[in-house]
C-alpha cells in the first residue's frame, strides 16, 4: 500500500447512499392494489347491415365531394400556389407571435407585474 493513504476494514465500509423517507402522504398507497391508468372503453354495440352500409356510402362520396369543391375554387381562380404562399405567410405570423409572447413574458417577469397588466400597457388583446 502506498504512504498515507487510509483503507477502511470490511466491517467499517457501509452504504453511502442515504435513506429517503417517505412522506405519509405516499405511505398509504404501498398496500393497495395496481389501477391501470388507461381507461376501459364500453363495448361498442354491433352496428346494423343498414349502418354500416350507410357509412360507407359517406365514406365513398368523401373525396367526390373534395374534388368537387377544388374544382370550383379553381373556377374561381384560386391556384394551389397561393395557397402554399398563404400557409407560409400564416406560419411566420405565429412565429412572430410566439416570439412576441416570449418577450412580453420576460419583461412581466422583470417588471413583477401580470402579462395581463403588459397587454393591457400595449394595447394588445389578451387572445388572439
Amino acid at each position: 500500500m502506498s504512504k498515507g493513504i487510509k483503507t477502511a476494514a470490511p466491517a467499517e465500509t457501509a452504504s453511502t447512499t442515504p435513506f429517503k423517507r417517505r412522506r405519509l402522504s405516499q405511505a398509504r398507497f404501498t398496500n393497495t392494489s395496481f389501477h391501470s391508468p388507461v381507461k376501459i372503453l364500453p363495448e361498442k354495440k354491433p352496428e346494423s347491415v343498414d349502418d354500416l352500409q350507410r357509412e360507407l356510402d359517406s365514406l365513398t362520396s368523401k373525396p367526390r365531394e373534395i374534388d368537387q369543391e377544388l374544382n370550383d375554387l379553381r373556377a374561381q381562380g384560386l391556384k394551389t400556389e397561393e395557397l402554399d404562399w398563404h400557409i407560409e405567410k400564416l406560419h411566420e405570423y405565429n412565429d412572430v407571435r410566439d416570439a412576441a409572447h416570449i418577450i412580453i413574458g420576460h419583461l412581466a417577469v422583470l417588471e413583477r407585474v401580470t402579462v395581463r397588466e403588459k397587454h393591457e400597457q400595449y394595447g394588445l388583446p389578451l387572445h388572439d
